[in-house]
């Protein structure tokens, strides 16, 4: 999706003009629009989102403060506008492919239909959506092999199976999530998405090192990437930066607040929360995660593990069972001691000790 520079787009300022004959201009699906008005010593600035060809309002936000910090305030300002447009233009993008079409579909059009399905895969805990969608991301990719769309939702699709160890080959999966994430690289070196699928495959791959490198690089290449930041933080929590951690993921949920992975982002908070020893916080976090994404692969396990240390062994036990009936790989490998989340040794065991002690309540092994 291009972006037009202001140099362009401020031709329109102050003037009555369609909307759809600005997008057919500038050739863009969405326009940006804003104003600021002054009373007094305060201000507020507005902002709202507009789908071009439909002039449908996607999206709009106001900012209020005070006149003498405008100036320290229009960066933050601009990086929360440009933060919170970006779920919300992927939101409208999958709602417009999920819905009826004619005719032959388009490369792009078939990898937007592809994490939709991938979307309501998670939402509806219904393996055969995700299976349909990595199909369609494949034909996507085949039909054009530079859809960088597609290779995004082939390398994503496959670590997350990886990750919670479903299917038969886990090797195949995580080498097609690279292989994919490569394949987005090799058509723009400067697509931030290529170096968090990377950074994600390194760490399922439990190379704490590797996965930083291409993270810190991804950010770098886009800092209002909140996933990115997201996944940073559990990398780092995993690492034995836990605070660390918990401040990139917390600053990722504040610039983000209706973000498509917030449940992801509990479960992350979460996750440090239990690193730190912050186990009630950890609970509210995993269960706010499970509210969301009931269905994902780890957020019975994060309040599982924090139920325990808490002494709540019937709770945890609870959580477990729930587990279970959602996905029982990746319980069972974490009980077997494969592929702890915690690169420390004793904070692994500390880890493995409290899922040992929730299944023990739980009736299981």
């Amino acid at each position: 999706m291009p972006e037009i520079a202001r140099n362009s787009s401020f031709q329109y300022r102050g003037l009555a003009n369609d909307i759809r004959k600005i997008g057919a201009e500038l050739q863009v699906d969405y326009i940006l629009e804003g104003s600021v008005r002054c009373s007094d010593d305060s201000f507020r600035a507005t902002a709202q989102l507009i789908h071009a060809p439909s002039t449908k309002h996607v999206w709009a936000e106001s900012y209020d403060g005070r006149i003498e910090d405008l100036l320290a305030l229009q960066d933050d300002i601009s990086q929360t506008i440009v933060t919170n447009i970006a779920p919300e233009i992927d939101l409208e993008e999958i709602r417009w492919a999920s819905g009826p079409h004619l005719g032959d579909l388009r490369a792009q059009e078939m990898a937007w239909r592809a994490r939709a399905l991938l979307d309501r895969a998670r939402s509806e805990a219904n393996p055969e959506f995700f299976r349909q969608g990595m199909d369609l991301a494949e034909q996507a990719a085949a039909l054009d092999p530079r859809c960088r769309q597609a290779w995004w939702t082939i390398s994503f699709a496959n670590y997350v199976l990886a990750f919670a160890r479903a299917g038969n080959d886990q090797e195949a999966l995580l080498d097609r999530a690279r292989e994919a994430a490569e394949k987005l690289r090799g058509l723009d070196r400067n697509d931030h998405s290529a170096y968090m699928s990377l950074g994600w495959v390194s760490y399922v791959e439990r190379d704490f090192e590797r996965a930083m490198t291409n993270l810190r690089q991804a950010h770098e290449l886009n800092p209002n990437c909140t996933m990115t930041l997201m996944v940073m933080g559990v990398i780092a929590t995993a690492s034995g930066q836990a605070a660390t951690g918990y401040e990139q993921i917390c600053r990722a949920m504040r610039l983000s607040p209706r973000d498509l992975w917030l449940g992801f982002m509990l479960a992350g908070r979460g996750f440090a929360c239990y690193a730190l020893g912050r186990f009630e916080e950890g609970i509210e976090c995993a269960r706010r995660a499970i509210e969301r994404e009931p269905h994902a692969p780890a957020n019975h396990i994060i309040l599982a593990a924090c139920l325990a240390e808490s002494d709540d062994l019937d709770g945890a036990g609870a959580a477990i069972a729930a587990q279970r009936r959602i996905n029982e790989n990746l319980l069972l490998g974490y009980l077997a001691g494969e592929r702890l989340p915690f690169q420390d040794p004793e904070q692994a065991e500390r880890f493995q000790s409290a899922l040992r002690r929730a299944a023990d309540a739980a009736g299981g092994d």
